[in-house]
């Protein structure tokens, strides 16, 4: 009832209404607490949301120390089993990561392919690894710890056997992988070994060339052409071309 229809009720006896307790200002007050209310609770469901990250951070801080300590052990424990046995060989030793100055007096290329183009090479293409390999290495998951993902390039074989967490003093085994026993992983050194050879006799040439070719401009720098070669070698330059104006006998027509 309004403040009007009350007087019209109750005549003017009616008894006088504070103006706090008016149906409008009742209204008023519902309408403002409705509101405040309202604001309250989204800032409790963004103080959830929050709450929420914060548990999802702790938690994975939580496994990650777990699975630091899981490592430490684990390499404790191999370090104690290979003491005192013949070391097992690197794969990788020969992995050109950093060439150098090369005879064309480029660091970033062995002749005319990229130093880089191996670590594109698909770990399919290697005909030596099994099927079941290839896939347990393509799903790229760990015993523990957060796994890499797919490994399926040399490049990605070599950083998931890199040193992690800047100690350079572990790494991880391939073993690690589900799916990767030691049968398997005896077949992919032989695989890698295989495709190291390849690489050196040849391959390495015939794989960026085709990439270049395949997609000019994703991969047209693994590959350069007999031009771009020579330019590089002209007088002045870190070529094998003489620039010292000193000509060779055998260019004006032999010794006398």
């Amino acid at each position: 009832m309004t403040t009007k229809a009350y007087a019209e009720v109750f005549g003017t006896h009616a008894p006088a209404i504070k103006p706090w307790l008016t149906p409008e200002a009742l209204q008023e007050y519902d309408d403002e607490t409705l509101e405040r209310v309202n604001s309250r609770q989204i800032l409790i469901s963004e103080a959830t949301y929050k709450s929420e990250d914060a548990d999802a951070i702790a938690k994975a801080a939580k496994a990650s120390l777990k699975a630091q300590y899981t490592g430490l052990a684990d390499y404790i424990e191999t370090r104690r089993g290979k003491r005192g046995k013949p070391p097992t060989p690197d794969l990788y030793a020969n992995v050109p990561h950093d060439a150098g100055p090369v005879a064309d007096g480029s660091k970033n290329y062995n002749g005319r392919v990229h130093v880089d183009a191996w670590k594109l090479y698909p770990l399919d293409k290697l005909a030596d690894l099994p099927p079941a390999a290839k896939k347990a290495l393509a799903e790229g998951v760990v015993k523990k710890g957060v796994s890499p993902g797919p490994i399926l390039t040399m490049g990605d074989l070599a950083e998931f056997t890199s040193p992690s967490n800047g100690s350079a003093s572990y790494c991880r085994a391939m073993t690690d992988i589900v799916g990767m026993g030691p049968e398997k992983v005896a077949k992919l050194d032989a695989a890698t070994e295989a495709f190291w050879k390849m690489w050196a006799s040849g391959g390495d040439a015939k794989f960026a060339r085709e990439m270049a070719m395949d997609n000019p401009v994703k991969y047209g720098h693994l590959f350069r052409s007999e031009g771009e070669v020579a330019d590089e070698a002209q007088p002045g330059t870190d070529g094998e071309v003489p620039c010292d104006g000193v000509a060779d006998a055998d260019s004006e027509g032999g010794e006398e």
